[in-house]
């Protein structure tokens, strides 16, 4: 039997550049009043991959968006899952906060 070359594996995205794609869609849509769609990060390497929006809401103090995960051929259980970024104003001087939405664990032991 002959053999078979191996085709490349399709590549994916990494959980944390699509909710960085997100989360850039989310800021310019509250910024500007309008959604980059397709949304674009830059990512080491100087790779700039662009990601289509699933989701996008605003209604102008609040902005929301989602980006699909495609994981390529990786065997990664967030295949397929939506991943949502929320952007909104703080009052002035409060900075800048980050909270886990739902489905996100949040670390509360060291070492872990």
């Amino acid at each position: 039997m002959p053999r078979q070359e191996a085709s490349p594996l399709r590549r994916g995205w990494t959980t944390g550049a699509c909710a960085a794609a997100a989360a850039r869609a989310a800021f310019a849509a509250l910024l500007t009043g309008e959604f980059p769609d397709p949304v674009s990060i830059r990512l080491p390497r100087a790779q700039r991959p662009s990601f289509a929006l699933a989701l996008a809401e605003s209604n102008g103090t609040v902005a929301r968006a989602g980006i699909v995960k495609d994981a390529g051929d990786d065997p990664d259980v967030t295949h397929g899952a939506t991943i949502i970024a929320e952007v909104a104003w703080a009052r002035p001087g409060a900075g800048i906060a980050f909270a886990a939405g739902e489905g996100v664990g949040t670390v509360t032991r060291p070492g872990l």
